[in-house]
């Protein structure tokens, strides 16, 4: 990976709430440069900004002013289908709360993410979600429903999903907030690995310890960046 270039882009962005008469400047001209292969950890309180940072730089949260330059893409004046067919292409998620399909397989979870994907050729689905399960230490779940799965197995499918389409960035939200002290380890763990594969990650999180594995750490305040190191 090439450290210089680029990979996301944020210029004077803002996301603010509105009840009725109050709003909430939950983002404040944020500007923000993002280089391929990066390792970044975004922190700060509850309420700080951080989670809804993460949301628009992931395409998911529409910025109130501002724009999210991916991969030298404006994406703030796409549809929401194009908007989709970037993050596809580009993106994987992996959240505190899994949002796994509970009627899947945990091969079918992880397999998900590739129908919608251009990424790999059909032909190769298979041969990338057997990787990624073998990658993960889960190929022998690969038939268990996620109800019949610890929370550090189902935070490994989640990983999975989201390494299946070889995203170049990976984005993932307090990934050890539901998890014990030694599955926590265990993802962590995974996500260094996968950063030394060359995959950009930025990671929101409230441990100062998890925060610090980061090559960046981002301290946001009331919606700012305070500090970064």
């Amino acid at each position: 990976m090439n450290s210089n270039h680029i990979i996301l882009k944020t210029k004077a962005l803002n996301k603010h709430f509105q009840d009725g008469a109050s709003v909430t400047h939950a983002v404040s001209d944020v500007n923000l440069s993002i280089s391929e292969g990066e390792y970044l950890s975004l922190t700060g309180e509850s309420g700080s900004g951080k989670s809804t940072l993460l949301a628009m730089l992931g395409l998911i949260e529409q910025p109130t002013s501002g724009a999210v330059f991916l991969a030298g893409v404006d994406t703030t004046p796409l549809s929401t289908q194009a908007k989709a067919a970037i993050r596809n292409k580009y993106l994987g998620f992996v959240f505190q709360s899994f949002h796994l399909v509970p009627t899947l397989s945990v091969y079918d979870n992880v397999a998900l993410p590739l129908r919608y994907s251009s990424n790999i050729p059909v032909s190769d689905h298979e041969k990338a979600t057997l990787h990624v399960l073998e990658l993960l230490g889960i190929k022998d779940l690969a038939l268990k429903c996620p109800d019949k799965l610890s929370g550090g197995q189902q935070q490994r499918v989640a990983i999975g999903r989201a390494l299946v389409t070889s995203p170049k960035l990976i984005l993932a939200d307090e990934p050890t907030g539901n998890l014990d002290s030694k599955n926590s380890d265990i993802i962590k763990g995974l996500l260094n690995e996968i950063h030394q594969m060359g995959t950009t990650i930025i990671v929101v999180t409230h441990e100062p310890a998890f925060a610090a594995l980061a090559q960046r750490q981002i301290n946001m305040v009331n919606g700012q960046i305070q500090s970064a190191r």
